[in-house]
Protein backbone atom coordinates (compact mmCIF):
# COMPACT_ATOMS: atom_id res chain seq x y z
CA UNK A 1 0.00 0.00 0.00
CA UNK A 2 1.23 3.45 -1.21
CA UNK A 3 0.65 6.63 0.80
CA UNK A 4 0.87 9.67 -1.26
CA UNK A 5 1.02 12.24 1.69
CA UNK A 6 0.40 15.95 0.77
CA UNK A 7 1.45 19.06 2.64
CA UNK A 8 -1.30 21.27 2.88
CA UNK A 9 0.10 23.92 5.62
CA UNK A 10 2.74 24.21 7.75
CA UNK A 11 2.91 26.76 11.04
CA UNK A 12 5.62 27.61 12.74
CA UNK A 13 5.91 28.08 16.30
CA UNK A 14 9.21 29.56 17.45
CA UNK A 15 7.96 29.81 20.99
CA UNK A 16 6.91 26.41 21.17
CA UNK A 17 10.45 25.22 19.07
CA UNK A 18 7.74 23.27 16.53
CA UNK A 19 5.87 23.48 13.56
CA UNK A 20 2.36 22.71 12.93
CA UNK A 21 2.06 20.12 9.44
CA UNK A 22 -1.57 19.91 8.13
CA UNK A 23 -1.61 17.03 5.24
CA UNK A 24 -3.56 14.70 3.67
CA UNK A 25 -3.02 11.47 2.41
CA UNK A 26 -5.44 8.57 0.53
CA UNK A 27 -5.04 5.58 2.90
CA UNK A 28 -6.38 3.31 0.63
CA UNK A 29 -9.35 1.85 2.21
CA UNK A 30 -7.34 1.23 5.83
CA UNK A 31 -6.76 3.97 8.36
CA UNK A 32 -3.19 3.94 8.68
CA UNK A 33 -1.47 3.54 12.58
CA UNK A 34 0.28 6.71 14.29
CA UNK A 35 3.28 4.30 13.96
CA UNK A 36 3.50 4.46 10.27
CA UNK A 37 2.71 7.88 9.58
CA UNK A 38 5.47 9.07 12.55
CA UNK A 39 7.75 7.30 10.11
CA UNK A 40 6.59 8.15 6.87
CA UNK A 41 6.48 11.80 7.96
CA UNK A 42 10.07 11.87 9.64
CA UNK A 43 11.24 10.73 6.09
CA UNK A 44 9.32 12.90 4.31
CA UNK A 45 10.03 15.87 6.42
CA UNK A 46 13.85 15.07 6.48
CA UNK A 47 13.68 14.91 9.90
CA UNK A 48 14.02 11.75 12.82
CA UNK A 49 10.92 10.03 13.98
CA UNK A 50 11.34 11.04 17.55
CA UNK A 51 10.87 14.22 17.15
CA UNK A 52 7.43 14.26 15.02
CA UNK A 53 4.02 13.96 16.90
CA UNK A 54 0.16 12.72 15.22
CA UNK A 55 -1.59 14.92 16.79
CA UNK A 56 -5.02 14.09 14.89
CA UNK A 57 -5.71 11.68 12.21
CA UNK A 58 -9.46 12.51 10.62
CA UNK A 59 -11.06 10.01 8.32
CA UNK A 60 -14.56 10.39 6.65
CA UNK A 61 -17.12 7.21 6.21
CA UNK A 62 -16.90 6.32 2.88
CA UNK A 63 -13.70 8.34 1.92
CA UNK A 64 -10.26 6.90 1.30
CA UNK A 65 -8.98 10.93 2.12
CA UNK A 66 -7.17 10.56 5.51
CA UNK A 67 -6.51 14.59 7.40
CA UNK A 68 -3.27 14.29 9.35
CA UNK A 69 -2.57 16.88 12.31
CA UNK A 70 1.16 16.93 13.45
CA UNK A 71 3.90 18.44 15.54
CA UNK A 72 7.49 18.33 14.46
CA UNK A 73 9.90 19.68 16.96
CA UNK A 74 13.07 21.06 16.43
CA UNK A 75 14.64 18.60 19.41
CA UNK A 76 13.73 16.30 21.56
CA UNK A 77 13.75 18.17 24.90
CA UNK A 78 11.38 20.88 23.64
CA UNK A 79 9.30 17.59 23.05
CA UNK A 80 9.40 15.83 26.23
CA UNK A 81 8.17 19.33 27.99
CA UNK A 82 5.01 19.83 25.46
CA UNK A 83 3.80 16.60 24.49
CA UNK A 84 1.56 13.83 27.00
CA UNK A 85 3.75 11.09 27.64
CA UNK A 86 1.79 8.51 27.62
CA UNK A 87 1.53 9.29 23.29
CA UNK A 88 5.16 8.40 23.18
CA UNK A 89 4.41 5.28 25.84
CA UNK A 90 1.70 4.16 23.14
CA UNK A 91 4.13 4.06 20.72
CA UNK A 92 7.15 2.24 22.11
CA UNK A 93 4.18 -0.44 23.00
CA UNK A 94 3.37 -0.57 19.73
CA UNK A 95 6.98 -0.89 17.97
CA UNK A 96 8.14 -3.05 20.58
CA UNK A 97 4.81 -5.48 19.21
CA UNK A 98 6.11 -5.12 15.84
CA UNK A 99 9.60 -6.18 16.70
CA UNK A 100 7.87 -9.04 18.95
CA UNK A 101 5.69 -10.00 15.88
CA UNK A 102 8.94 -9.60 13.35
CA UNK A 103 10.58 -11.93 15.53
CA UNK A 104 7.78 -14.54 15.22
CA UNK A 105 7.39 -14.52 11.67
CA UNK A 106 11.27 -14.87 11.18
CA UNK A 107 11.05 -18.03 13.56
CA UNK A 108 8.36 -19.54 11.76
CA UNK A 109 9.65 -19.06 8.38
CA UNK A 110 13.29 -20.69 10.14
CA UNK A 111 11.18 -23.53 10.99
CA UNK A 112 9.19 -23.80 7.88
CA UNK A 113 12.35 -23.77 6.13
CA UNK A 114 13.64 -26.44 7.96
CA UNK A 115 11.15 -28.63 7.71
CA UNK A 116 11.15 -28.33 4.10
CA UNK A 117 14.43 -29.43 4.03
CA UNK A 118 14.10 -32.16 6.11
CA UNK A 119 11.00 -33.69 4.16
CA UNK A 120 13.28 -33.05 0.93
CA UNK A 121 16.17 -35.46 2.49
CA UNK A 122 13.89 -37.97 3.75
CA UNK A 123 12.38 -37.79 -0.23
CA UNK A 124 15.71 -38.62 -1.41
CA UNK A 125 16.71 -41.46 0.55
CA UNK A 126 13.09 -42.89 0.24
CA UNK A 127 14.14 -42.29 -3.44
CA UNK A 128 17.99 -43.74 -3.29
CA UNK A 129 16.41 -47.62 -2.13
CA UNK A 130 13.94 -47.42 -5.15
CA UNK A 131 16.69 -46.83 -7.74
CA UNK A 132 18.73 -49.78 -5.89
CA UNK A 133 15.96 -52.54 -6.43
CA UNK A 134 15.80 -51.51 -9.69
CA UNK A 135 19.04 -52.86 -11.19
Amino acid sequence: MKMDIEIQKETNFPLLSRKRVVCTMNAGGQTPSRLSLTRRLGTLLKTKEDLVSIRHVYTKYGNDRVKIIAHVYNDKKSKDLIEEKYLDEKLKKQVEKEKKADEEKKAADAAKKEAEATAAEEKKEDAAPAEEKKE
